[in-house]
């Protein structure tokens, strides 16, 4: 073979041996830098930065490098929540609250999942566990009372409702204060709680004449 024919073939076969090393190389050493990235792409701030295809391609390696992960399992179930997926959704949040019996988020969620098949019982259930553990939380209350609204239950949903605005007034979050008011007229016109709750929003400031 001619002298430069074989550092040609040399050539190659290096290359090559460099590039299958690189291909079969893994991107992240841990599962939870797969976990990481995973959530990176998903809950970008910048919609246009999203990728949830390959967000649930990197948790899925998350859950296949470390099956106890529950953050990675309720990551997965926001993926597939967020793609209408709600059977794989509420599976994964199941799993990570087997795995994490704390986690209030997980609850939240699969109780969405519940009320969004109208199974009020399981998702009071599940809403309720989200604020025994995190009790500060109002979404989790006006959530809660939301299910009660729509179960056609107006007398836990108005506490829950006023509950939630008060904790939402705590925070400063005057239009949430005013969705809970709302909502409260809507099943109790005239309702003392409604009023207690306008009374916390902020005055409006008079005009300097």
């Amino acid at each position: 073979m001619h002298v430069g024919a074989v550092g040609r073939a040399v050539c190659v076969v290096v290359v090559s041996a460099a590039l299958q090393g690189c291909i079969g190389k893994p991107e992240y050493a841990t599962a939870r830098e797969y976990y990481q990235r995973g959530v990176a792409l998903s809950q970008d701030p910048r919609p246009e930065r999203r990728d949830l295809r390959q967000a649930l391609r990197y948790l899925n390696t998350a859950v296949r490098m470390d099956p106890k992960m529950a953050d990675a399992y309720r990551a997965r179930g926001q993926v597939h929540q967020a793609e209408f997926r709600t059977d794989q959704a509420f599976r994964d949040f199941s799993k990570a609250l087997q795995l994490n019996p704390g986690d209030h988020a997980a609850y939240s969620m699969r109780g969405a999942i519940q009320a969004s098949r109208r199974r009020f019982a399981q998702a009071v259930a599940d809403l309720t566990a989200a604020i025994e553990r995190a009790r500060d939380n109002p979404l989790y209350v006006y959530r809660r009372g939301l299910v009660y609204q729509e179960w056609g239950k107006p007398r836990e949903a108005v506490a829950d409702l006023y509950a939630a605005g008060t904790l939402f007034a705590r925070g400063g979050y005057v239009s949430s204060v005013e969705d809970c008011i709302a909502r409260i007229e809507s099943l109790e016109p005239g309702s003392p709680s409604s009023a207690t709750l306008r009374a916390l929003l902020p005055k409006p400031k008079r005009k300097r004449r």
